[in-house]
């Protein structure tokens, strides 16, 4: 018995598109925001895509691969940064020489901590209501996404 050989031509994958490289920076009341997480959805059907800011408040998108961009079309932009937060707020006291001081209750704190707080007004969290739409169409130039704190 011959057995043929089967060729399989693989495309870029069901209904992929060619991304757009998107950069840009994000402001907030004018000074850059760095360390934001700014995330592009697709009013309609596509992939939504993600970047963070640097310290200049510049970001790049990212759908699958670092860098790669997001399809062309029309997103609404949300941008979040969270207040960090301190891993032990009430450590046993320590003696002079680092050692642990065990003299009395030591009181690690009650209940959970409280969540982290959001630097950036809450409207601009949800893309749904922040206000921010931005169309992405080919040979692009750098967006500029700016936040009032107000």
């Amino acid at each position: 018995m011959l057995c043929s050989p089967v060729i399989l031509l693989v495309s870029g994958g069901c209904g992929s598109k060619k991304t757009v490289p998107v950069e840009g920076t994000v402001v907030m009341d004018g000074q850059p925001l760095a360390g934001a997480a700014v995330s592009f959805v697709p009013l309609g059907e596509g992939r939504s895509a993600r970047g963070e800011t640097d310290a200049s408040g510049k970001f790049v998108l990212t759908t699958v691969q670092p860098g790669d961009g997001v399809q062309a079309g029309t997103y609404k932009v949300g941008v979040s940064k969270m207040e960090a937060v301190a891993a032990l707020e009430n450590v046993a006291p320590t003696t002079p020489e680092g050692a642990p001081q065990l003299s009395g209750p030591v009181n690690m704190g009650e209940g959970p901590p409280p969540p982290p707080k959001s630097l950036v007004p809450p409207k601009y969290l949800n893309p749904d209501t922040s206000g921010i739409q931005i169309e992405v169409k080919a040979e692009m130039a750098p967006v500029k996404i700016e936040l009032t704190s107000k």
